[in-house]
């Protein structure tokens, strides 16, 4: 049995998190402030320190099982309602903690020079160390298991801290198409248990993420995701679908991308074209997007799809639950 499930969440890169915040609560989403790490400028001793943040800052559009990040790095003014998070760290870590950041937000600053857009897709594992042993036997590079602490919404409707595992693919974890990677969920009662803000425009979760690659270099990904995933995918004449647990990766080729999916488009190959959410009802999803201004086109399989060139080079696909 994989030891993958289904998307854990997709990240999509910008230059300025308030605008994109913005953009997404006219879509219908309940998107929060965002974050930024902060150092205290001051020994941890001392009551009286300022907070100076850096690196990359991040908010998520939350699911019961898997989320939306909008993320950037910091290179000028904090958004108006942003929140900084305090890091305080042994002096025996603080120098592996800040090359880490510093190499996270230099692989988001490569993002950006790229293009605005999608450039992340995390996978769920329930145990990311047993995929990292099976990455190793298959002679895939990976940066290794990281130990973090995420936010989760409480049955309250608070947010509280849970521990969670992730591991990034690739040298420097990257690879061409952007940051992909593995990590866990807490368990499956607690998800389901949280009381999550509702979303305007009903929408209850994710369902796809699309990949476009050069039709040459199709079958290339096939090969390199099927290891990655540990199952095959199925055929398609737009290019490879690999089933998830309540969801899926598309590897379009490029060919074929703005047929199946109007108005997604990758300024660079490879690159992640769109990602997919149900929504309770579809006509109401879509009346509160012609409302607020956006295009709407239809996919090949009658799900609703704003353009990539309105939602920051991002497009996003609608589908009935």
């Amino acid at each position: 049995m994989p030891d993958i499930a289904g998307l854990h969440h997709v990240g999509h890169v910008v230059a300025d998190i308030g605008a994109a915040a913005e953009l997404y609560r006219r879509l219908g989403f309940h998107v929060g402030p965002a974050a930024f790490p902060a150092w205290k400028d001051q020994p941890i001793a001392q009551a009286d320190n300022n907070l100076v943040p850096f690196g990359v800052g991040n908010t998520h559009i939350e699911f019961h099982r898997d989320f939306v990040e909008l993320v950037t790095v910091l290179d000028g003014p904090l958004p108006a309602d942003a929140f900084l998070m305090p890091i305080e760290a042994p002096a025996d870590r603080r120098e592996e903690l800040m090359r880490a950041i510093h190499t996270t937000a230099a692989n988001i600053r490569h993002c950006l020079d790229r293009f605005d857009g999608l450039h992340i897709t995390l996978f769920d594992s329930p145990d990311p160390a047993a995929t990292a042993a099976r990455l190793d036997a298959a002679g895939i590079a990976h940066g290794g298991v990281h130990h973090i602490q995420r936010p989760m919404w409480t049955e309250s409707g608070h947010t509280t801290a849970v521990p969670a595992s992730y591991l990034e693919i690739g040298e420097d974890a990257r690879v061409p198409e952007g940051r992909i990677g593995v990590a866990s969920n807490p368990d499956v009662t607690l998800l389901d248990a949280q009381k999550l803000p509702e979303h305007p425009n009903g929408a209850v979760g994710l369902t796809e993420i699309v990949m476009c690659a050069a039709d040459g270099e199709l079958d290339e990904y096939a090969t390199r995701y099927a290891a990655i995933l540990d199952r095959e995918p199925e055929r398609a004449d737009h290019g490879r679908v690999f089933a998830l647990e309540g969801s899926r990766l598309t590897i379009a080729r490029a060919s074929r991308l703005g047929k199946v999916w109007p108005g997604a488009e990758v300024p660079a190959l490879p690159g992640f074209a769109a990602y997919g959410v149900a929504v309770e009802d579809l006509a109401v999803t879509r009346e509160l997007l012609v409302r607020n201004g956006f295009g709407v086109g239809e996919t090949a399989e009658g799900g609703i799809i704003v353009p990539a060139a309105e939602v920051m080079g991002a497009a996003v696909v609608f589908t009935q639950v």
